[in-house]
């Protein structure tokens, strides 16, 4: 578990906030959930220290497990009793040795005699799987896969032939002005893997920034230098290609080609209002979703850098009542961290892109005059910078760069080709989304430059590029980069690619994507031809999985990862030896954990509401009864977000786990991914713009209505429960007085979308100009239906810099003019909105599991007790 205040933002440095661990992009973080993974370049901690901040691995996983255990029970159970009887004495026996003294209550729901999970099963870990971040080498080639991996405080470079040799020992990285060894947290290999950038004193800054001393490993020379002076600074990184290194420090970027050459400072603007290759709050969160807008040429010859200045965006102040240091007894005067927010209506940061061209190694300082001087590029019918919202850099040629722009509210994409040269910038496409599907542009950066090479048919330089088509994401390579048509789409049809381009293999014209070609709720890995021809999986189709993979340069090995349904693993493969299989992670011991415990099951299907097909999942308590003898609560969990997804075949035991196990709750979990969530097809999500919560609330109810009519169901036992945006939807849900949900709990939501970001907000809303009465209708507003639910509950971190405290504080002004007592409220002092700080988050789940308690009532026999607020009619 992370420490108790590591989501507490830093109150002493420039431009620090809490973390944003929730957005409208990923689901509340549960650290009982078993989908947590160490961030890429962190070594993967013991289960007793695993930090669960990020998700940017997400989980690692295998199936040839379940074929093993299946053939292990025919075994078992095929003989006579007393096999069954050494089985039983041998799980009493596991039992007693790993689960000593199990009470009574943490037997089964299934009479199978298994201890059923509980939080602190899942906080121990025991269905965390493991999961080791591979990092490939660019020496990697169609013989052998070279990549480092990082063990028993050593970095190692191992190879898909089976050597292995040591790169580097933790304990010999030291700090070269007092010998000291430095404590690593992140580590980074430069292209020409000779040198290693570590982080130190690492600080969370927003959800995906962080402030760090770096310093720089010689692998060769055996020595550690410091970068910047081991000055803390906003960022450091290396160049996509050799060894050159870029840096911000105080909103400045700074550069240098090698690390053998002297270093460049670029700007000399950066300031509280104005950064220069790190992003602003809104554009980290909302655009970007990295920490980093700085991006080399392919040859380091430039450097183009995001310039953000916020002068003229309102300020957000947040108070913080609770002293950080435990060594203070009481904090008298609130401290108050002062954020760039803007909101609907109120001035966006106003961005544009530089460009610097590295002086040659002979320039004395980059004073001269055409030297070292950054600039920008005009656009020809370019967007006013007030109204322009940059979302992607991408390099497509030596000197040739592809820009994407939108206006405001993302309802029109312009694809610029700059020319560094030049100095030229021309708008070579122009897709009004708005007009075309009613919809918006979705943000992917994930345009890939495909080089020139007359020898394998390619006479000029082209990308490949996420587009519309078929009514669905899809891949478009356009060459040369000045094209406006596609020269070919490489994917067509009614489903969609998740992530753009995965592997490139520039020999072969292969390219290699994920996409939900077979299911919306499965994912696996896809090869076609440049010119669009002889697509075909490299996954096995033919079984239940949801995979993710990681190619290495050139695309001849991969790291495959199979995220679920079973227990997850990890293989390394390769795309030019089919009999090449490597397994990185098995995890045997959460496959152990798994046969131990008595678990709830997952049953997937579709709905129809108003002819739209949605996803659904609902988790049944172990010995699930179908009869109709038994009458279970049910509790539904939506987050619904635009383009989001909760419904899918991962592998993931959490909270709602727990509800399903328990023998004194044994309540059903529902989830429904409803309209405006993603992988379904444009014209499954576009609908909701402009009126965000109103298609969505009613398709939770009408799914709500299909689950009461059930027959194991209690239709007098409906509950709902979101966080962030989930939140949102579910006080949305309880003010449609539908009757179908009798209770509701919200968690750190959206009251009103006019206190939410701009640029998140408008994208799916529409600016307050064009849409002030559909704000309105959207905000929680009808406060006599909240009033004819049972009851429900509020919660929220009073310190959240994503979804402002005010929401909550907003929507509680209204019930008390209305005169509104059926709610309860609990406020965490000083949480962000993943709720963390002084032991937190815990009490989330406990209040959480408190309330729902009191809401259906303990399970007796077949039956449950009366809830606290349970009308008797």
């Amino acid at each position: 578990m992370p420490p108790e205040n590591s989501n507490r933002p830093s109150l002493s440095s420039p431009r620090s906030s809490s973390s944003s661990e929730d957005s409208f992009v990923l689901d509340e973080l549960d650290p009982t959930s078993a989908r947590h993974a160490p961030a890429a370049g962190e070594e993967e901690p013991k289960m007793e220290e695993m930090d669960i901040e990020d998700e940017e691995d997400g989980l690692m996983g295998a199936r040839d497990a379940s074929r093993k255990r299946t053939n292990f029970r025919r075994w078992l159970f095929g003989g006579v009793g007393v096999v069954s009887l050494i089985w039983l004495s041998l799980l009493a026996y596991y039992l007693l040795r790993t689960h000593p003294a199990l009470p009574t209550s943490h037997l089964s729901l299934s009479g199978t005699g298994k201890p059923h999970i509980t939080r602190e099963t899942l906080d121990a870990g025991a269905f965390w799987p493991r999961t080791h971040t591979v990092s490939w080498l660019p020496s990697s080639n169609a013989t052998h896969g070279t990549f480092l991996t990082r063990t028993n405080g050593e970095l190692r470079v191992e190879d898909t032939t089976g050597s292995s040799s040591t790169l580097v020992k933790e304990s010999e990285i030291k700090d070269p002005s007092t010998g000291n060894q430095l404590r690593l947290s992140k580590y980074w290999l430069s292209r020409d893997a000779r040198y290693i950038l570590f982080a130190t004193d690492v600080h969370r800054n927003f959800r995906h920034s962080f402030w760090a001393k770096y310093w720089v490993y010689d692998t060769e020379s055996h020595s550690t230098s410091a970068v910047a002076g081991a000055r803390t600074l906003n960022w450091a990184g290396w160049s996509g290609n050799g060894s050159a290194l870029a840096w911000v420090e105080n909103g400045d970027l700074w550069v240098r080609s090698s690390m053998t050459e002297k270093e460049w400072r670029v700007t000399k603007d950066g300031g509280p209002n104005v950064f220069n290759g790190v992003p602003d709050w809104v554009y980290e969160e909302e655009v970007f979703q990295t920490n980093s807008v700085t991006w080399f040429s392919p040859a380091n010859a430039h450097v183009a850098y995001l310039r953000t200045n916020e002068s003229q965006t309102p300020t957000y102040e947040i108070p913080y009542y609770i002293p950080e240091n435990s060594r203070e007894d009481i904090r008298a005067y609130p401290e108050n961290l002062a954020v760039k927010y803007p909101k609907p209506g109120f001035p966006n940061p106003v961005t544009e892109m530089y460009f610097y061209t590295i002086p040659p190694e002979t320039t004395d300082d980059n004073t001269d005059a055409n030297v070292g001087t950054p600039f920008t590029i005009a656009i020809e019918d370019d967007f006013s910078p007030e109204d322009r919202i940059i979302t992607e850099l991408a390099w497509v040629g030596r000197d040739t760069a592809l820009m994407h722009i939108t206006n405001r509210d993302s309802s029109i994409l312009k694809t610029v080709i700059l020319d560094i040269t030049a100095r030229t910038g021309h708008v070579v496409r122009t897709t009004d989304i708005f007009a075309e599907d009613g919809g918006w542009f979705e943000v992917t950066r994930e345009t890939r430059w495909v080089p020139k090479d007359v020898a394998n048919g390619r006479p000029e330089d082209g990308y490949i590029d996420i587009v519309i088509k078929d009514g669905n994401n899809h891949l478009a390579y356009y060459t040369p980069v000045t094209s406006s048509e596609p020269t070919a789409y490489l994917t067509s049809g009614n489903w969609e690619v998740d992530g753009g381009v995965k592997g490139l293999d520039l020999q072969r014209g292969l390219v290699y994507f994920v996409s939900t070609e077979k299911s919306s709720i499965e994912r696996h890995v896809y090869s076609v031809k440049l010119d669009g021809t002889a697509s075909k999986p490299i996954t096995n189709t033919t079984e239940e999985a949801f995979y993710e993979v990681d190619f290495a340069p050139g695309a001849e090995w991969y790291t495959l990862s199979y995220t679920g349904p079973n227990v997850p693993w990890q293989k390394v493969l390769s795309t030019v030896d089919a009999s090449y299989s490597h397994d990185l992670e098995t995890n045997e011991r959460v496959k152990t954990e798994v046969e131990v415990y008595d678990l709830p099951t997952f049953h997937y299907s579709q709905i129809i509401v108003d002819g739209y097909t949605l996803n659904a999942v609902e988790i049944r308590p172990p010995g699930f009864d179908d009869t109709g003898a038994t009458k279970y609560p049910v509790l539904f969990h939506p987050y619904g977000g635009p383009i989001s997804q909760s419904v899918k075949k991962t592998f993931n035991y959490d909270w709602h786990s727990v509800l399903a196990s328990d023998p004194d709750r044994a309540y059903i979990t529902v989830i429904v991914d409803g309209r405006g969530t993603g992988f379904m097809g444009r014209k499954n999500r576009v609908g909701i713009r402009g009126q965000v919560g109103a298609l969505e609330a009613r398709d939770q109810i009408e799914a709500g209505k299909q689950w009461a009519k059930k027959k194991y169901v209690d239709e007098t036992k409906i509950a709902i429960w979101g966080w962030s945006f989930g939140g949102f939807l579910t006080l949305k849900v309880l003010e449609q007085g539908s009757g179908v949900f009798q209770y509701g709990m919200a968690v750190a939501p959206v009251t009103d979308w006019r206190y939410y970001d701009s640029v998140y907000t408008e994208r799916y809303m529409g600016t307050i100009t064009d849409n002030l009465d559909g704000y309105r209708q959207s905000a929680i507003h009808d406060i006599n239906n909240l009033a004819s639910a049972d009851r429900f509950l509020v919660m929220h971190g009073s310190g959240d810099d994503n979804v402002h405290f005010q929401n909550t504080l907003s929507l509680l002004d209204k019930l008390d003019l209305a005169g509104v007592t059926n709610y309860d409220m609990h406020v965490f002092p000083d949480s962000d909105h993943s709720i963390y700080f002084h032991n937190a988050n815990p009490a989330v789940y406990r209040k959480l599991t408190e309330w729902l308690t009191e809401a259906f009532g303990k399970k007796k026999g077949n039956s449950w007790s009366k809830g606290l607020w349970e009308n008797d009619d």
